[in-house]
Parts: C-alpha cells; structure tokens; sequence
C-alpha cells in the first residue's frame, strides 16, 4: 500500500484516538417504513441485549457505540452517489443494508456490486423479504461478492442491533489489520532504502541458505534489477565479481588487513573493489540459526584516499627533508658551502636572495629556507614574477579590495598577506616591473602592505626569499632594476654555482635521479654504463639539474636493458658525446635527431609505461597533465595510442 493511502485511513478512521469508532450506517431500500425502522432500531438505545447474537457473530468484548448515525438511500443510483461521496469526504460508511429486491432501475444485486467497487472494506448486509424457494437464485447472483451478511424481513429490533454492533466492531478490526499492514509495508520500504542508501550491497541468506533479502546494490553486482533473486540457492547466485589477489592491489593491505576477499567489479563506466564480510550470524532467542547477512562493501574509496594520503605524506616529507640538507645533492665543495649557508640564513629573518643558472635548484635551496627554520609552521607561498601579466602582479602580490578595478568582483588576499607568518619566496625578481619594485621596496622596509583599491596599511610578518638567473649588477646599470631595493633584497646572498662547474656532484645527482624515476615507473634499472656516464662527465649541461633529471627521467622511460647508456640518454647524438676526436659538420648532421622526434619518442614510452595513464605519465616526464595532452595531440599520439 502506499504512503499516501496508509494515511488516508488514519486520518479517515482514526482508530484507538479518543476512542472514536465508525458508527455510520447506510440503508438502502424503496420501502420509506424500512427506513423508519431502521432510525428507530439504530438511532436510540436498544430496550434489551442480545449477548448471544452478537457473540455468534463478533467474538470478544464490544466496545461500538450504541447509537448509529444513519444514512438513506432509496434506490441503487442514490446509494452509489452516497458511498461516492462519502469517500471523497473521507467520512466513510462502516455498514450497507441493502434491499435485494428494488423498483426497475438498478436493484440489489448490481448495487452491492457497484458499492464494493467503490469500497473494498465496507461490511455489506442484503435484506429480503423472499422466501427460502427463492433464496438460492439471489444468492448465487450476489456470490462473487465477498463479505455478506443476509437477513430476512420482517427484523427483530434487538437482532438489528446487535448485528451493526458486531459489524462496526469487525469493521474496526480489519482496518487495525490494515493500519498494521500498510505500517508493516512502509517499515520494510524504508528499511530498504536504509539499507540501499549505506554503498553496501547486503544479501541475508535463510537457514537453507536461500536468498530472503537482498538491496539495489547486490541486485545491481547481479545485473538484476528484479525480484528474481528471491529465493535462490546461494550456490546458484551469479555475481559478476572476479576474485582478486590481495597483493595485487596497492595499498589494499592497509586498508583491509590480509584475511579478507577481495573483488574486482568492472562495467563501461568504471571498476569497483569490493570486500567481502559474511560472518554475520542471525539467531532466533533460542541460539537457533536463522539465517546469514553477506555483506560486499566497495573499498575503491578507502584505497584512492590511502594512496593520496601516502602521496601527501611523501611530499610533506620531500619538502621537509629538502630543508634539512638532504634534499640538496651534492659532494662537492660548493654545495657544503651552500649547505652551511642555508643553516646560519634560516636563523635570521633578513632577505636572502638566490642566484643561479636555470635548473640549478634555486626553489629547492629556497624550500630548505623555510623547512628547517622557525616558520616551517607557517605557510610558503611562491611568486614567479616573470609567469604574471604586469597587470596583475600588483594584485597578486599586495591583493585588492572588491571593485578596486574592472573585473575585481571580490576581496583578494595577496601573497604577502597569505604568507604571513611564514615564507614568501619571489622567483624571477629581476623581471619585476620596474614601478613596482618602489612599492616592494617599501613593504620590505615598513612591513605593511595595502591592498589596491584600500588606504589602510595591513602589518605583516613574512621573510622574503628572491631568486634570480639575472646578474641583477647589470640590469641595475640598464636602470631595469633599482639599486636600492637589490641591496635590500641581497641582505643574505647564495649563489648556486651551474653544474658544469662541480662535476664531482654529476654522479650522486644521477644515481640519486635514477632510483627516483625507476620508483615512479616501476622499472628495474640497476645502474649507469660506464661511457653514458664518461659523456655524463663530457657534457657541459646548459640546464644544470633540472636537465640532468630530465636526462635521466628520458633515460628510464626509453633503455630497453637494465642498464642506463649513452643510446637512451641521447637518443641519436650518441656519438656526439661518446668520441674524442671532433666530427665534421656533415658527419655531426647525419647523427642529428629532431627534438621533436625525441620527445614523441619519450611521451610514447611514458603512456606505455604508465598503461596510458595520464597522471603517471605526466609525473615521470616531469610535466604537468594539462601540457601532456597538448603534446599528445601535438604529437597525434592521442589517435594512436587510442587505437
């Protein structure tokens, strides 16, 4: 039964509050004495008590009223209009007397036909005056019906009585029974859906291991979208699951433990794991078994969660171990001068300014700034100043107020307000526009900032970290950069020496490059060859590190053998680096690659690796995935590796 007709009946009959009880009574015959009794018999009290009628009808106490309110129909139109009504109402007749025998038109039988279509639940009493010769045919008209009652005229007053009490009574019953049932009904909907809403697919097998519930999400793990699982052998159950290997899923053993099923569940649109719990016993009051509950919970959640919870751990741990020195490689003489200055620049909060080829390290030596000193609580925002429009580098940096300028639609915190309390690191500052260095310049000496479009000066606490491929000594003579805030921002100066001058640091660089790379792909690389590693030494790296990696990432992706050589760090220009003695031009252009065949060669290798996954891939290229699906697009390698 649905919601909505459960609470029409509540609302209709109202049984158990106050005591109410539905006492209406409808009589339907031609005769106008008929009815006149009817008021008389049903309307006032009775002058005696049938106790013996009413208990062969109605077991049990009865608690109806005594007195009926009575409703008068004197043809079969008129009854079917009343019954009508008084649905539409809801003040429902409890009891119909109706006359078997009418004028023409409709007569008793097809009467009661038509009220019972209208109300399944009301108590039906046929009246005739016939005598018992004629009885059988009236019967047999009305025998479909269910639920009658006769009666013969002429009628006794106490019988009468007696009668609409005990049906008003059996009428109350069945509607509990009703009210019980719908509640029953909406209990087990709601349950349900309980039950389907928690993302678990939940089956409870029987004593006989027979299926006797099963949710939306075990019908969905089915393909079965029906009752059709009801009463099924769990042996003949088909679940489209394929059973997996624990150690074959990573992470899987710290999120379940290892004495657990695991599932693989795959359809067009995505794959699921799922974990198998079946020790969930029922048990009736006497210890009795009475059944099992299976439960397959979908784990796929918990796993992606794990990973990027190990993700964020490793990466908390790379930048704070970049701060404590071990993030910065290198043997030789420099980079223990860098490591030391990097120790006594952290105690202080004066600007510190890196200098340094590209690809030197210049953002590692930064992190290690603000990790190891007193403001690795503190936030580390990053500003490359030569990324930005010049329009917007002032708002990047100072914020602005909502409306300060078109498009300014709301308030912007700066990088110096978001880096407050921490460490600001401005890359590329010899590019900064030559108007703004004044206003950097005063917030490095006052430590306030205003936004644009607010007069107001905002305090704050932040250590400044410059860093430059500039020699910012010429741009100052250009008059491209200001004198006073170079000697401001150069309060604590670290130079990075390029790679091609501390060669001692090529070999723990690229054995430290090697391990890294080979994690990331799951590739077994054991080591260098010796003359990859001679041309390693040859090479005078333009890029520094950020080359040698890049090298070395290429390396991992294209070496078809365990062992890095020349053919796989530069793919085609191995002679170029191998051999001593110079090549002529001609013999040096045969030798030649394009780079764009190199690097479709490397993306190529890198989807293959990573099962063209773009994520994986990207990372071991060293690029981000936006630029990846530029580049195989470039490259129509998106249509290729599609095929």
């Amino acid at each position: 039964m649905r919601t909505q007709e459960y609470e029409a009946i509540v609302n209709l009959d109202r049984i158990g509050q106050d005591g109410y009880r539905n006492n209406r009574v409808l009589v339907v015959d031609d005769e106008p004495s008929i009815h006149d009794d009817f008021s008389e018999m049903l309307g006032t009290e009775p002058r005696r008590a049938s106790d013996d009628f009413a208990s062969s009808v109605f077991s049990g106490e009865t608690s109806s009223p005594s007195t009926f309110t009575m409703a008068h129909a004197h043809s079969g139109n008129e009854a079917v209009n009343l019954v009508r009504k008084s649905l539409q109402t809801n003040e429902h007749f409890a009891i119909a007397f109706v006359d078997i025998r009418m004028p023409p038109g409709m007569d008793g039988v097809e009467t009661i036909r038509e009220i019972r279509k209208l109300d399944p639940q009301i108590e039906l009493v046929v009246m005739t005056a016939h005598t018992d010769k004629t009885l059988p045919e009236i019967v047999e008209g009305v025998k479909p019906i269910h639920k009658l009652l006769y009666l013969r005229k002429p009628f006794n007053r106490d019988e009468i009585h007696q009668l609409a009490v005990a049906l008003t009574d059996k009428y109350a019953v069945e509607r509990d029974l009703i009210e019980h049932e719908a509640e029953l009904r909406i209990g087990k909907q709601r349950l349900e859906a309980i039950l389907s809403s928690t993302g678990d697919a939940l089956v409870f097998y029987n004593a006989k291991d027979e299926v006797a519930f099963a949710n939306r999400n075990f019908e969905a793990l089915c393909e079965i979208s029906d009752d059709t699982l009801i009463g099924q052998n769990r042996s003949e159950v088909a679940l489209n699951l394929t059973v997996i290997e624990l150690k074959d899923v990573p992470y899987a053993y710290s999120v379940i433990g290892g004495d657990a099923q695991l599932f693989r569940h795959e359809t067009d649109a995505k794959v699921r794991l799922f974990r198998l719990f079946e020790h969930f016993v029922a048990s009736s009051e006497d210890g009795e078994v009475i059944g099992r509950l299976h439960i397959y919970r979908d784990i796929s959640l918990d796993l992606r969660s794990r990973q990027m919870e190990t993700e964020v751990k490793q990466l908390r741990s790379t930048l704070e171990s970049s701060g404590s020195g071990t993030g910065i490689i290198g043997t030789s003489e420099q980079m223990r001068h860098i490591l030391h200055l990097v120790e006594r620049a952290v105690h202080s909060d004066m600007p510190v300014l890196i200098q340094g080829e590209s690809g030197t390290g210049k953002e590692l030596v930064a992190n290690a700034l603000h990790f190891t000193g007193p403001r690795k609580d503190g936030p580390f925002v990053a500003v490359n100043c030569a990324a930005l429009p010049e329009y917007l580098v002032e708002s990047e940096l100072f914020g602005h107020e909502r409306g300060a300028f078109t498009g300014a639609q709301k308030l912007r915190l700066g990088a110096f307000e978001q880096a407050n309390g921490g460490t600001l690191f401005l890359d590329e500052i010899g590019d900064m526009p030559t108007p703004l260095q004044a206003k950097l310049l005063r917030v490095l000496q006052e430590r306030v900032v205003q936004r644009l479009g607010d007069s107001r000066s905002i305090p704050v606490d932040v250590q400044v970290v410059c860093a430059t491929n500039n020699d910012l000594q010429s741009t100052i003579k250009t008059g491209k950069f200001r004198s006073d805030l170079y000697y401001r921002i150069a309060g604590f100066p670290i130079t990075i020496p390029p790679l091609r001058e501390r060669v001692e640091d090529i070999q723990v660089l690229a054995t430290h490059f090697l391990q890294k790379h080979s994690e990331r792909t799951d590739r077994q690389i054991d080591g260098i060859e010796e003359d990859a590693f001679q041309a390693m030494l040859r090479y005078d790296w333009p890029g520094n590190v950020r080359e040698l990696e890049n090298a070395i990432s290429r390396a991992v992706l294209l070496e078809p053998t365990q062992m890095i050589t020349s053919a796989s760090l530069w793919p085609g220009e191995t002679e170029r680096y191998v051999d001593d003695e110079p090549q002529s031009d001609s013999v040096v252009a045969d030798n030649v690659v394009r780079l764009n065949d190199v690097e479709r060669a490397a993306i190529k290798r890198a989807m293959k690796v990573a099962n063209n996954n773009i994520t994986q891939a990207a990372r071991s290229l060293g690029i981000d995935r936006t630029t990846l699906h530029r580049k195989l697009k470039r490259f129509d390698l998106d249509l290729e590796l599609a095929e």
